[in-house]
């Protein structure tokens, strides 16, 4: 495709007039982003207005725990765009030589949350409450892949309760297979993101928003070797515009 206004400055993207208002004059692109399953809505729904602004390219979307795309990566795979919900896969997918770390954005914060079932009998009040003998089975993302996993872990650690519910833990791939496992009340408690509960808001219910050691900023890069390097600039750049955080805005996320 024909250049249409884009620019790299201080690691940040920058979108030129023409990105959001023409589509590219070439052939046809279809962009893969690998992106984080807590990004899922959003950016379905970015990816809509990214082919409704250029629509000769098509975006495919692939979501999974950061880490596990970060690994992917590492091993071959070969996609366009990377989206994490954590600094952490990004740093390491910028020190492998994956990504071009003058694509690298900020481009949304999120929220831990402490969730259970809507239909749960526990009279829950506080984050210690995980820690009572009547609770079972805490579901969370497998901390050695899914950032939201490593999270809870440390605000678990953090409150001095990790060893004490440790049997009772039971890991997912992911923060949608946590959410999906409470919604179906087949565990007792677990930790997702603020802007997934959000999407299961009739079945299953926030108890505590505890504070993580840092904060939970969403990172987005061109690789270094992307098969469409023009076009995933292009979804990158609207991810970081205006119209970009409108969307996010929408589906609950904080800015950066």
């Amino acid at each position: 495709m024909a250049a249409i206004g884009l620019r790299w400055g201080r690691g940040a993207l920058v979108a030129g007039a023409l990105l959001l208002g023409v589509a590219g004059s070439g052939a046809a692109a279809e962009v893969t982003v690998f992106a984080a399953a807590s990004l899922k809505d959003v950016f379905q729904q970015m990816a809509q207005a990214f082919e409704t602004l250029r629509p000769r390219d098509r975006v495919n979307l692939v979501f999974g725990a950061a880490g596990e795309l970060e690994r992917r990566m590492g091993e071959g795979a070969r996609p366009d765009v990377f989206a994490a919900d954590d600094g952490a896969p990004m740093e390491r997918a910028v020190a492998a030589g994956l990504v071009n770390p003058a694509s690298q954005i900020n481009f949304a914060r999120n929220q831990l949350v402490v969730v259970v079932p809507a239909v749960s009998s526990i009279p829950w009040r506080q984050l210690t409450d995980l820690a009572r003998l009547e609770v079972k089975r805490i579901v969370m993302g497998d901390p050695e892949l899914v950032p939201a996993g490593r999270h809870a872990r440390e605000v678990m650690q953090t409150a001095r309760m990790w060893a004490d519910v440790r049997d009772r833990l039971l890991f997912e791939p992911d923060v949608r297979s946590v959410l999906e496992r409470l919604a179906r009340n087949e565990a007792d408690a677990g930790f997702v993101y603020a802007t997934d509960a959000a999407q299961a808001v009739n079945r299953v219910l926030i108890v505590e928003r505890p504070a993580t050691e840092s904060s939970i900023v969403y990172p987005i890069a061109v690789l270094r070797e992307a098969p469409q390097p023009e076009a995933a600039a292009a979804f990158a750049a609207l991810v970081g515009s205006e119209t970009g955080r409108r969307i996010l805005t929408a589906h609950g996320f904080l800015p950066p």
